[in-house]
């Protein structure tokens, strides 16, 4: 076998394990899609298909307007925000005690 063909074999090798990681990615967010455009009845049926029988916005419906999504979803930016705000003081404060501590192997970089 030739270092060209060896590259080749190579290569198409790693496109093919790539192409498989990214459906192992993307099908779950699509599955998740399909089922929140599906009507009710229909999630738990047995019937298999990748493309929905029926679109419907009703899940979308019913999430905005008969429960408190935005409460939660102001709820949610409020924890994260709090969350991120509080990790990068702390970090940061790490980060220049461990600048100014000497330490063996401080050098090593």
């Amino acid at each position: 076998m030739t270092k060209k063909q060896k590259s080749f074999l190579i290569s198409t090798l790693f496109h093919a394990i790539l192409v498989v990681v990214v459906l192992l990615v993307v099908f779950p967010v699509y599955f998740i899609f399909q089922a929140s455009i599906r009507p009710g009845q229909t999630l738990y049926s047995t019937e298999l298909s990748l493309l929905p029988t029926t679109v419907t916005m009703e899940n979308f419906r019913y999430m905005l307007q008969e429960k408190p999504f935005m409460t939660w979803m102001r709820n949610s930016l409020l924890v994260a925000g709090l969350t991120t705000i509080s990790t990068l003081l702390i970090a940061t404060s790490a980060a220049y005690a461990f600048s100014r501590f000497r330490f063996v192997g401080r050098n090593f970089w």
